[in-house]
């Protein structure tokens, strides 16, 4: 069975902007997916995802979110127990998610939440799983506060009230120590850093990530920003001033 893989990068409330042909929804039907072997069908949902990421357009997203849904939900419903279709199901939703509207954030990002809690739970080495818990902590505190306010009055405390930065670390970390080619928790280690205004750990992470051989083309985007971002802060002294120094 195809592993699924932590590397994918933002897989849940983060867009990219790079574009991709691949499968349209409409040429996956049930029949197909049910005559086809397991394998072949991760593989076809990571494919889908995958493109989802690379694309800017929302049609074009939209078909290959539509596809990769379908194909995760029959691999979820022809085995409950298995903890990599559960994960690409989350994925297929946390981007369709991120590309909703603040309202359908609430209540579909419940979903994701729930079905990324169920990965962990049926494997807690789950590399990706604790990637996209990351991920799920970080945007819950990204939520402005008036959105959380509605969010909880909408009941969903189970969801936002266990949310935290240390939370998101904490499952980055994980996913990176679980899973040693997996680019994407490192760099959304290193992003966290920053935005916590963290500037050494931030360094340190950095400097992992673009160490790191790219596995496809979304690592390759996220080492080269990763080298960016590197670049940038090195020229800054600890309080954040410009040094002109690297």
């Amino acid at each position: 069975m195809v592993k699924a893989r932590a590397a994918l990068a933002a897989l849940a409330f983060m867009p990219w902007p790079w574009t991709g042909p691949f499968l349209a929804a409409q040429e996956i039907s049930l029949p197909d997916v049910a005559a086809a072997h397991r394998a072949s069908l991760f593989v076809r949902v990571e494919n889908a995802v995958q493109e989802a990421l690379l694309t800017d357009s929302d049609d074009v997203r939209s078909r290959h979110l539509a596809a990769a849904e379908q194909v995760a939900r029959y691999l979820v419903e022809s085995d409950s127990t298995d903890a990599d279709a559960f994960y690409w199901l989350a994925v297929a939703q946390g981007i369709k998610t991120e590309h909703s509207g603040p309202l359908q954030k609430l209540t579909s990002g419940k979903e994701v939440f729930f079905t990324t809690a169920h990965v962990l739970a049926l494997d807690s080495l789950h590399a990706g799983g604790h990637e996209m818990m990351g991920r799920l902590n970080a945007a819950v505190m990204r939520l402005p506060w008036l959105v959380r306010a509605l969010a909880l009055r909408m009941g969903m405390g189970e969801v936002l009230g266990e949310a935290s930065w240390e939370q998101a670390e904490v499952h980055y970390l994980r996913a990176a120590e679980l899973d040693s080619s997996a680019v994407a928790p490192r760099f959304e280690l290193a992003k966290l850093y920053l935005e916590r205004e963290r500037p050494a750990d931030a360094l340190q992470a950095l400097r992992a990530v673009v160490r790191m051989s790219p596995g496809d083309r979304l690592d390759d985007g996220m080492v080269r920003e990763a080298g960016a971002l590197l670049e940038g802060l090195e020229g800054r002294g600890p309080t954040g001033e410009w040094t002109g120094s690297r």
